[in-house]
């Protein structure tokens, strides 16, 4: 053990102390966050997607029917939400869907839409089945560029993703669907 002067042990504990105490009193500030209408903060809107239909993931498709989609939407702050959807990794077009804006005012919303003509085109050649991305802001997306997944400055979104696999319709034994 060695011994040091008196002088030394307590030049010791003086920088001690105050390497605790800087570092303790230092502080975390957030990055301030986008406020709505009532003042609060921004939170982002969610998919519930147990309450979706078909629920996220992959599903077979009847490649002669509409796929219909059922989403059920979730914004803590009742904020108006804009869905988006992308086909096979195409972000600078947009599917069209009959009315891609739910109102606000309502923190459960659901949105029913349907794709027709999906079998009909080329799948995507490494899955063998379509990509389907449903983006939700809710602050509206950028209308131009390579990316129209990107939302406005200040708004939040999520996304969920389907995979859709064409399969011919069953048919019965009279040959009937």
């Amino acid at each position: 053990m060695h011994n040091l002067p008196k002088d030394a042990c307590i030049v010791l504990k003086m920088l001690m102390l105050g390497l605790t105490t800087t570092t303790l009193s230092g502080c975390v500030i957030p990055p301030r966050l986008q406020e709505v209408a009532d003042g609060g903060e921004n939170r982002a809107p969610s998919v519930i997607t147990a309450s979706t239909t078909p629920r996220p993931g992959a599903f077979d498709h009847n490649q002669q029917k509409v796929a219909t989609f059922n989403v059920a939407l979730q914004d803590p702050d009742r904020q108006a939400l804009t869905l988006r959807i992308f086909l096979d990794r195409k972000y600078d077009k947009v599917v069209p869907i009959s009315s891609s804006v739910t109102p606000g005012g309502e923190e459960l919303q659901s949105k029913l839409f349907t794709i027709s003509g999906l079998c009909d085109q080329l799948v995507d050649s490494v899955l063998g089945a379509h990509l389907l991305e449903l983006y939700v802001s809710d602050g509206g997306f950028v209308d131009s560029g390579s990316d129209l997944r990107v939302v406005q400055q200040g708004a939040l979104g999520t996304s969920v993703i389907w995979e859709l696999k064409c399969v011919p319709p069953v048919t019965g034994p009279d040959g009937g669907a």
